[in-house]
């Protein structure tokens, strides 16, 4: 390579080589031998040079291989910035080489591999990763603006050197053993990256600033975290101007690094059977499957990355900046399940139908024939829909408008379809058209005009037309069907008494003359006519139930799932500049240094905090933020498929935290969120309930007591709810004075006009909870807090139901250690067990009669009062314990102020935890109807209504009552409104 001012040009050039060769050949002069074949390549004669040497060489440049090409190695200096004019070699500024291909150069390498290897029989998985790199990067002050956000004079030009290193790497293992599953993996990775910017004016040689960069950071050995080496290159300011440097002006470290962990675990069994059942001489299949799962799974991720420079203010001071920011995130999910299916039910079913119908084979044959509905409705309603799409004027008039364009054959060519594959199936509510007249026909018709999604005027003008043709055809099918009957009785007139009598023997069942029908039919052949169409009707709802039996067989699966998953985010962050004297030599100086710049931000923070306290010169300035935020999510789910319907219970509880201070341990931000949410679902309904609350810690430091803000929330939400169900959910409220008087009649009343069939409901109840509720709360007491929740958890749970009532008298008159309620409840409710619970009242009671007498029944009014009174007691001890964890809670934001901590850490974590158990305990107060409870009662839960009994008595203002919001949604519309 040619030499220049001691520096090595990593330019790779033929003429460059040859060049050097006339310098060593003629001893002569760079700017002489690149000029000699300069003049010898062009051809141009040169008077002041000897002749005979540049003939020389234009011989030496005709006899190489390489004479076709070296015009073109004068093109490829210029892409360095160099060139050639008017004889003489002229090397690039840095601003010039800035604007050539060659600004940004990289050397490096990539490394990988992947191997499968076998470990006690398991596939294990290992692939890794690694490179590194060297990039060079001439740029301008408005890119180092852009890339390093650092500010310069606009004619000066930055060089940066950029030393990369990063590498991977990740295992895996899967495999099965017997009834065991699992898979692992791990994996992590980092990327490290260290530049030196170095700055220099536009108009300096970029040969003589590329060789000063190189030989500053490798002839010096420089170490990028020691003090010394630092200060010795970093240069300081020139003329006080604090972006106008000459050379190193800074040293940066990015650093990345990431940790992944997961697996899961499975445990599955399964168990089958099958037998093959005869039904008249027909086999049929019938399996049973039970299957057992269990599975774990675990995954933690961690991020942390920090950014750290130093770059000197002046020659006594130094300025590092270090950012960094950690996260990880864990998850944990358990879940448990059990699945039984029974298969081959439905074509059993239908086989065994004839074998339970209790009738002759000809009997059957006549009342399927009579039953038979199906083809006389298709085809009346085939034609009234043909009727309406090709002379109903009003049915186009409303396509029209509904839709913006004439979409009404469409319309009823897609119906027409429906009808035919939906009405004409035997085993339909159609077939039961004797007993149900219109009303199940119709609902079917109008189910399957829901279906097709036509807006509503389209729907209730369909369904009410084709209610006038379903109408009109079971009259039809009245009429003929008395016509038959009426035949088929005519028929036995010349036959004789016995066999008259055989026929009219189930008849027999609903008490009718059969002998005397026998001995002459034609007299009461009216009579034996209208007993034979009720024996229809009877046959008709027996055969209808068999069928919807054998089909809910067919569906007969269970599927049972617990599940349970917590997932927890953290993030803790940190941006701080320290100033230091370079200059100072104590061993602590250089400490925070090196802390700084390996991103030790703890370290750091503390020794430059205790140099400061003691005054030590070292130390000019340190300022910063700390951030720490977490969120942390449990979640218990209880979920039951049967067949189609799908029923589930789940309690979700939420913490969220996030603190910043500055680098004193100042509060700047403090907030703390708190979340219960208790969901169940079963059908088409679903309830929910949510408690939640925000606290401000520096308002709560600043008042000296807890400032929170926040409410509860109900929520019902259900398909075709009935009026009933709706009274029951709101009058529950209303008869607690948590709503307005008359609200419940006023809600009905709304709904009933508002309604339409496919209706779904959603009521919600909202109270807010303000400022003063929590202070409150907070202050009551455990003696005043389990009094007050004492009274209103019994007053729900026993006023209801006056037998328990009752016996909770005869209880508490009866024991001798207790002369009140408030001492009974606690006395008995803190027993461990329940049977525990009534020895003790037992043992105590006055009288010689126990009146608890078989505790191992568990029932009994007695018992079920010592069940209640450990309910409602553990219910106290929770609200107890709720006013407590408040009121800590409080207490920790005051000391957090008070303390000023620089490490969040710990008190995140205490905060998460004060919070989780504050969750807990209002979890162990509220619950919504669960899907078996909820079949028989929509009235909210006892516990509930006494929580929000309790809400509403401490807290004040408007708020103190539940706002009721009822939305109705339609297939095209949806209505709200305000009820409180």
């Amino acid at each position: 390579m040619l030499k220049y001012n001691q520096f090595n040009l990593p330019i790779e050039s033929a003429l460059l080589k040859f060049v050097e060769h006339q310098i060593k050949h003629y001893d002569i002069s760079l700017s002489d031998a690149f000029k000699l074949v300069f003049f010898a390549l062009n051809g141009i004669k040169n008077d002041e040079g000897d002749p005979e040497r540049i003939e020389k060489i234009k011989g030496d440049i005709l006899d190489l291989t390489v004479k076709s090409n070296f015009k073109n190695e004068l093109a490829k200096l210029e892409k360095w910035g160099i060139g050639f004019n008017n004889g003489r070699f002229s090397f690039p500024t840095i601003a010039r080489f800035a604007e050539t291909t060659k600004s940004t150069q990289s050397w490096g390498f990539d490394g990988n591999m992947a191997k499968t290897k076998s470990i006690a029989g398991l596939p294990v998985k290992i692939k890794g990763e690694a490179s590194s790199a060297l990039k060079l990067d001439v740029a301008n002050a408005e890119t180092c603006k852009d890339t390093f956000n650092i500010n310069m004079p606009q004619l000066d030009y930055g060089v940066s050197l950029r030393l990369g290193v990063a590498a991977g790497a990740e295992g895996a293992v899967s495999g099965t053993n017997g009834v065991f599953s699992g898979n692992f993996s791990a994996g992590g990775s980092f990327d490290f990256d260290l530049h030196y910017l170095y700055q220099f004016d536009g108009v300096d040689s970029a040969l003589e600033s590329l060789h000063h960069t190189f030989k500053n950071t490798a002839s010096h050995k420089f170490i990028y975290f020691d003090l010394d080496s630092i200060n010795n290159n970093l240069v300081s300011p020139q003329s006080g101007d604090l972006n106008d440097y000459h050379g190193l002006r800074r040293v940066e470290v990015n650093y990345k690094n990431s940790v992944n962990l997961s697996g899961k675990l499975g445990l599955g069994k399964s168990i089958s059977k099958s037998e093959k059942v005869s039904v008249t001489g027909h086999k049929h299949k019938v399996s049973a499957s039970i299957s057992l799962g269990f599975s774990a799974g675990y995954e933690s991720k961690l991020n942390g990355h920090f950014r750290t420079y130093c770059q000197k203010l002046s020659d006594n001071s130094l300025k590092i900046v270090l950012e960094s920011l950690d996260e990880q995130s864990q998850q944990f999910d358990l879940a448990l399940g059990a699945d039984i299916k029974v298969s081959g039910l439905d074509e059993l079913g239908k086989a065994l139908i004839d074998g339970y119908l209790p009738y002759e084979q000809s009997w059957k044959s006549d009342l399927d024939e009579w039953s038979n509905l199906g083809d006389l409705l298709v085809q009346d309603m085939t034609s009234k829909l043909q009727s309406i799409a090709e002379d109903d004027a009003v049915w186009r008039s409303l396509v029209q408008t509904a839709l913006g364009e004439d979409k009404s054959e469409e319309i009823i060519n897609s119906l027409k379809e429906k009808v035919s594959s939906e009405l004409s199936k035997p085993s339909d509510k159609v077939f039961n058209w004797l007993n149900d007249g219109t009303q199940q026909i119709n609902q079917s018709i109008s189910e399957f005009v829901l279906k097709s999604g036509l807006p509503t005027q389209l729907s209730t003008y369909l369904n009410d037309t084709l209610a006038q043709t379903v109408f009109s055809t079971i009259n039809n099918a009245n009429q003929d069907l008395q016509d038959k009957v009426k035949a088929k009785v005519e028929s036995f007139a010349h036959k004789s008494s016995t066999e008259v009598r055989k026929w009219l023997e189930p008849l027999s069942e609903f008490g009718n003359r059969v002998d005397e029908f026998a001995e002459d039919i034609n007299t009461y052949s009216q009579e034996v006519t209208e007993a034979v169409i009720d024996l229809l009707s009877e046959y008709q709802k027996l055969r209808q139930r068999l069928l919807e039996g054998a089909k809910k067989a067919a569906e007969y699966q269970v599927a049972l799932q617990l599940g349970y998953n917590a997932s927890k985010w953290t993030k803790e962050s940190a941006l701080l500049t320290i100033i230091i004297d370079p200059t100072n030599t104590a061993q602590e100086n250089s400490d925070i240094v090196k802390y700084m710049m390996l991103g030790k931000v703890g370290s750091a923070l503390e020794l430059a905090q205790a140099l400061e306290a003691n005054g030590h010169p070292a130390i000019k300035s340190i300022e910063g933020e700390l951030t720490s935020w977490s969120r942390q999510v449990k979640e218990l789910k209880l979920g039951i498929s049967f067949g189609k319907v799908n029923m589930y219970a789940l309690t979700r509880k939420l913490s969220e935290i996030n603190i910043k201070v500055d680098s004193s341990g100042n509060l700047l931000v403090g907030d703390v969120e708190a979340k219960l949410e208790e969901e169940a679902g079963f059908f088409h309904e679903e309830r929910k309930l949510s408690v939640f609350s925000t606290s401000n810690i520096i308002k709560a430091s600043e008042q000296n007591r807890l400032a929170s803000v926040g409410g509860v929330s109900l929520a019902l939400s259900d398909k075709n709810l009935r009026s009933s169900e709706l009274q029951q959910f709101l009058y529950s409220l209303e008869e607690r004075g948590l709503v307005q008087s008359g609200l419940t009649n006023r809600a009905i009343q709304l709904y009933n006009r508002k309604k339409s069939y496919g209706s779904t409901v959603v009521l919600r109840a909202n109270m807010l909870l303000n400022k003063n509720f929590y202070k409150k709360l907070a202050q009551l007491g455990d003696e005043k807090a389990y009094e007050l929740a004492c009274n209103s958890f019994f007053e729900t749970s026993f006023m209801p139901r006056k037998n328990i009532y009752n016996s909770f008298n005869v209880l508490l008159n009866g024991y001798e250690l207790a002369d009140n309620r408030i001492d009974f409840i606690k006395q008995i409710g803190r027993k461990s067990t329940e049977s525990m619970a009534c020895k003790h009242i037992n043992s105590n009671f006055i009288g010689n009669i126990p009146p608890i007498r078989d505790i191992r029944r568990k029932t009994g009014s007695h018992l079920l009062a010592v069940r209640s009174v450990r309910a409602v007691n553990k219910c106290a001890e929770a609200f107890t314990d709720m006013s407590d964890l408040l009121n800590e809670l409080g207490e920790s934001f005051i000391a957090l102020k008070k303390e000023k901590p620089t490490d969040l850490k710990p008190w995140q974590e205490k905060l998460d935890d004060l919070v989780d158990e504050l969750n807990s305990k209002i979890a162990t107060m509220v619950s919504v109807k669960g899907f078996i409870e909820g079949l028989l009662d929509e009235s909210v839960n006892w516990n509930t209504l006494a929580f929000l009994c309790l809400l509403a008595d401490l807290n004040e203002g408007k708020s103190t009552k539940l706002t009721i919001t009822l939305t109705i949604k339609n297939s095209d519309t949806e209505e709200s409104f305000v009820l409180a």
